[in-house]
């Protein structure tokens, strides 16, 4: 196996790190296969003809295109439209990024300084929440149920801290079925903002689980629900089950019936909260939680969803 590969390899460590990106040029390469930057051969926007490469080494990527008809020679980058286009950056940094390695490790093997790695790292995060955003669908449907809760992203001991994070509530819903998940800021809990929340983003006739917080009461009810089961959490983590008509996968089927027996918890979404909350744990900024979110739903709605086989192909040792 190419060793580029190793780097969408799920058991890829810093310690074969080396192999996968040792120069800018393997990571053009791999940057390629994620379809980060374009890897066909561009038409010139003119006369519609193949353009031709001009190598050169001062270039971005060693070359440019150019279209060498007589009356065209128009000369456009590789990094065309992409949000390489301004940036001087090693495309390494990126491929740090996306495996989550920290700031000051990939300054040092990139060769910068960790604030440009910080600033850097900032800029790609809002690059996410704009693609999740622009790619973004309702969860939830027919056969599936959605689990909805919200959360202190924020815990501080003896009210010790800014006061920004001791105030900062997050929301989110996310689907058992296919695990596409939304959360989002919140000024507060109440059914006035946390109803249009979930109309937006929860297909009707989902089946709503939660805990027995107020403004869930009824949910099902007010935005065409399938159904609505809560869980007290102040006496236990599982309210026992319900027979309800969804996917087969989401619980033990009741024989002789089209309904599941499933589980009443909202444990998915509490685990999610977990990640999130350890993701989040370095962001000092309100604008810039927004990105840290949108970069999680980015990873867990859009990188988790492409074919394992080819985003994540196996390796042996």
């Amino acid at each position: 196996m190419e060793p580029f590969q190793l780097l969408l390899a799920r058991n890829f460590s810093i310690w074969n790190y080396a192999a996968a990106i040792c120069s800018e040029e393997r990571a053009i390469e791999a940057a390629k296969r994620w379809l980060l930057i374009p890897s066909q051969t561009p038409r010139c926007p003119s006369c519609g003809r193949p353009m031709n490469a001009e190598t050169n080494t001062n270039y971005k990527l060693g070359f440019r295109w150019r279209c060498r008809r007589a009356g065209c020679n128009i000369i456009r980058s590789p990094l065309k439209g992409t949000f390489f286009e301004r940036s001087n950056v090693s495309i390494r940094l990126l491929l740090h990024f996306f495996r989550r390695d920290k700031v000051s490790q990939a300054a040092r093997d990139v060769g910068v300084t960790r604030k440009t790695a910080i600033q850097i790292y900032h800029y790609l995060r809002e690059v996410c929440e704009v693609a999740e955003a622009h790619d973004r669908d309702m969860i939830g449907g027919d056969n599936d149920i959605v689990e909805v809760d919200e959360t202190h992203l924020y815990t501080n001991k003896y009210h010790r801290g800014r006061l920004l994070q001791r105030q900062t509530w997050s929301f989110g819903c996310i689907s058992r079925l296919t695990k596409k998940i939304h959360v989002e800021l919140i000024l507060n809990k109440n059914r006035a903002t946390l109803d249009p929340i979930i109309q937006q983003n929860v297909r009707q006739n989902s089946y709503i689980m939660s805990d027995q917080h107020r403004a869930y009461m009824g949910v099902h009810l007010r935005l065409g629900m399938r159904g609505h089961s809560s869980v007290n959490h102040s006496q236990q983590f599982t309210a026992g089950t319900v027979n309800i008509p969804v996917d087969p996968s989401l619980g033990i089927p009741v024989p002789g019936s089209s309904n599941v027996r499933c589980k009443v918890h909202t444990n998915t979404i509490e685990r999610q909260w977990l990640e999130l909350k350890r993701q989040c744990r370095t962001c000092r900024s309100q604008r810039r939680l927004k990105w840290y979110m949108g970069e999680y739903m980015y990873r867990q709605n859009i990188l988790k969803s492409l074919p394992s086989d080819e985003a994540y192909p196996k390796t042996t040792h």
